[in-house]
């Protein structure tokens, strides 16, 4: 397919002069809106790919093109033009975001951490510590007491060393542990997802992403 031929049957829904001529060499009704219009190209471009056009049927349908060929290019332009427009705000946002950053002095910000994932990292550190300080006293701290006996008609005390039963603790550390580290994980990939999507989006670091709005409540 020439490449005049392609664009002006993509844009032939907004050249509502071209639909009579175009529909009629196909045998088609002339569109009435610009869907219908728009369903005519496909069709009609759809049997140029399979080959169900015939020779002169096509060279009637490039001679309506290049009738409109100035409408055509013009419009292609002004599309082109709009994508341009599009792609430099992108980057104009996202070379400004990064100024924004680099400009700032506070480290979280550009750490780009929320708030209650540092939070709850510092909680799984601190229940470590608790849980190794626990365990070293009661390997350090065993339980003593004494009992008094009878020997040879002599009374003395007799002092017995037990070890802590820690069975009961165990079971603690281990239900609580799996629900402290399983949240965090949870939401630290959930976090790690949002602002993947977000990254997609330019306006994203504006609090227009799923992340901010997500974790909007918890950031400060």
């Amino acid at each position: 397919m020439a490449p005049l031929l392609g664009i002006g049957l993509s844009l032939l829904p907004q050249i509502p002069k071209m639909w009579d001529a175009v529909a009629g060499l196909f045998g088609k009704s002339v569109p009435k809106s610009i869907e219908e219009a728009g369903k005519l190209a496909g069709s009609i471009m759809g049997k140029i790919q399979k080959g169900e056009v015939p020779p002169e049927q096509m060279v009637a349908l490039e001679a309506r093109i290049m009738e409109n060929k100035e409408t055509i290019m013009k419009l292609q332009n002004e599309k082109e033009q709009m994508y341009l427009k599009d792609d430099q705000h992108k980057r104009d946002t996202h070379v400004q975001l990064w100024a924004n950053e680099a400009a700032s002095t506070d480290i979280e910000v550009k750490r780009t951490r929320p708030k209650i994932l540092r939070q709850m990292w510092k909680t799984c550190q601190v229940y470590i510590f608790l849980v190794v300080v626990v365990y070293g006293a009661a390997m350090f701290m065993p339980i003593e007491y004494t009992t008094e006996v009878v020997k040879d008609g002599v009374a003395i005390q007799e002092t017995t060393i037990l070890q802590r039963d820690m069975s009961g603790f165990t079971a603690i550390v281990k239900y609580l542990g799996a629900f402290l580290f399983g949240t965090f994980t949870t939401g630290f990939l959930g976090y790690t997802a949002a602002r993947t999507i977000d990254k997609k989006n330019p306006d994203a670091k504006n609090g227009l992403g799923v992340g901010a709005k997500l974790l909007q409540g918890f950031l400060k």
